[in-house]
């Protein structure tokens, strides 16, 4: 994203994959200054990157 007026958030991804859910993280970032005329059009506008690691959700819900 270029320009300062985008940030970005980390965000739980949940993903679906070979019988298993995965659970991993993301970026929701955000145009702020499009913010200003609409949320949903300053979210769409911006790329969404996930991490390349992921855990099985299964072994991960007991903690």
């Amino acid at each position: 994203m270029l320009g300062g007026d985008s940030s970005g958030e980390v965000e739980p991804v949940v993903l679906s994959f070979d019988g298993a859910m995965w659970l991993g993280v993301g970026s929701d970032h955000t145009d702020r200054k499009l913010e200003t005329l609409g949320i949903a059009l300053s979210k769409q506008i911006c790329g969404k990157v996930i991490g390349e690691d992921v855990w099985p959700l299964a072994e991960l819900t007991p903690h």
